[in-house]
């Protein structure tokens, strides 16, 4: 059920007040309901793999001994062996099967019938790690076990994060599913808040440049002028950005009327001024995820540099595999790798009174503009499309760009400006105005003027445009 569907409002709206009432376990026992509710608007059939995921691990858990180590370490392997096994059944058969196993197979003689692609259970990704990390943190004695399945099954399903994150730890939210939740006036207008923002940066900037420019440029690049191949680049690093934290916001907000907080998600990623700052702001549950559970137990930063750099790029391979089942992702996560590679190395060779004369403006638009390029593979259908967006900006006319530039429709240079805006400006206007001290009647009229913009500017399209990250 997509955030900015009518559907959903609906369902909010039936759920709410419920929950709002209700006491004790039955708010936690309303929430069950509506999450597995809103989980079956995608697919029924799976709602039966999302019990299972959550069964399976709480019951492990039960399993393990605090004062056995060794029977802890059992239990907590066949966890991990559980999810991924998951994960290769429903996410990446095909992808192991046809791309990787036939064309072996085909060499040695034998001639095979190909398993059929199919979209994965929606979400599957995110539940998986969040029942993988509570069983990994039970075990390294980071949190308690729950006792109570109630508990658990709510922590796993709970609607707002469930499809596309942010991928939210026992630590951070199983504690807060008691008995006494309590939804305060400041979480309500807070939350209220939160998710306007975040629909209109899904419904208003991020589906209107798939509307604009993304979808026509990149379905047929082979048709495009080397300017609005750049441009196709920009908007879809854009695009991304505003759709999956506008997801994040929502996913934020709603948590917030629940009574819960969610962990941010992202921190104004395109303002880094590295690419393992960028990777501290963007998608911040999973690369902390990855960090955490991944390249800390490979051994981190502890073995030597060149053990380093190989566990820097195996963690940024498995990051792109887990975004899906393609040689594309899995070369998004090369790219991204080799980036922090060469970066860790140029920062133990120049000095550093080198690196802090360096402008940050620099700084920040070379990497805005390699993470640009790195996304590419993330939305092209094939190596050739690759191609020819790396290539473009090599062929642009720059002698005659400021008239091409002006010669654009006037729709595209305001989305531009608004993305520009949102992202680089928007919080620190907040903050020279005080935003936070503003009266509600004050607060009120600036969230009608976006919502006077997302009516006049909400594409007619948006309905069969789904968040990016369901896929995932």
């Amino acid at each position: 059920m997509n955030f900015i569907h009518p559907h959903f409002f609906i369902f909010l709206a039936i759920f709410i007040v419920p929950y709002s009432f209700a006491k004790g376990k039955w708010k936690q026992v309303i929430l069950l309901i509506a999450s597995y509710v809103f989980y079956a608007y995608f697919s029924v059939e799976f709602c039966l793999l999302l019990f299972i995921s959550t069964l399976v691990d709480f019951l492990i858990v039960k399993k393990m001994m605090p004062d056995n180590t060794l029977r802890s370490k059992k239990w907590v392997c066949i966890s991990v062996v559980f999810n991924l096994m998951l994960l290769a059944v429903f996410k990446y058969k095909p992808f192991i099967w046809n791309d990787c196993l036939l064309p072996v197979f085909f060499n040695l003689g034998f001639s095979l019938v190909k398993v059929e692609n199919s979209l994965p259970p929606v979400g599957i990704s995110f539940f998986t790690f969040q029942t993988m990390s509570y069983s990994i943190d039970v075990y390294r004695g980071n949190i308690n076990r729950s006792q109570s399945f109630l508990q658990f099954a709510v922590y796993v399903s709970m609607f707002p994060q469930l499809v596309a994150g942010p991928i939210v730890r026992a630590k951070d939210l199983l504690y807060q599913i008691n008995e006494k939740v309590f939804v305060s006036k400041k979480d309500i207008l807070d939350g209220i808040e939160r998710f306007v923002w975040g629909f209109f940066k899904k419904a208003c900037i991020a589906d209107s440049l798939a509307v604009l420019l993304v979808d026509p440029i990149f379905n047929a690049p082979e048709n495009q002028s080397h300017l609005y191949l750049c441009l196709g680049m920009l908007a879809y690093s854009f695009q991304i950005y505003f759709d999956f934290s506008g997801y994040s916001d929502m996913a934020i907000g709603i948590g917030r009327l629940l009574g819960f907080k969610f962990p941010e998600n992202f921190d104004h990623p395109y303002q880094s001024k590295s690419f393992s700052e960028f990777w501290t702001r963007w998608h911040i549950s999973l690369s902390s995820w990855l960090r955490d559970y991944l390249y800390i137990s490979m051994g981190g930063n502890r073995s030597g540099l060149f053990r380093t750099l190989m566990n820097l790029m195996i963690t940024m391979l498995l990051g792109g595999l887990w975004h899906g089942a393609s040689f594309l992702f899995i070369l998004w996560g090369f790219i991204h790798g080799l980036l922090l590679v060469v970066e860790k190395i140029w920062l133990m060779i120049v000095p550093r009174k080198v690196l802090y004369k360096i402008p940050s403006v620099f700084k920040t638009t070379f990497v805005f503009l390699c993470v640009t390029m790195c996304w590419v593979p993330f939305r092209s259908q094939s190596v050739q499309d690759i191609e020819l967006f790396w290539s473009a900006p090599f062929f642009l006319n720059y002698s005659n760009l400021l008239v091409q530039l002006l010669a654009l429709k006037m729709d595209i240079v305001v989305l531009f400006g608004i993305c520009i805006f949102s992202h680089f400006f928007k919080n620190r206007l907040q903050v020279t105005f005080k935003h936070e001290t503003w009266p509600i009647e004050l607060k009120s009229i600036f969230y009608a003027c976006l919502l006077f913009l997302m009516v006049h500017y909400y594409p007619d399209s948006t309905q069969t445009i789904p968040f990016i990250y369901f896929r995932f």
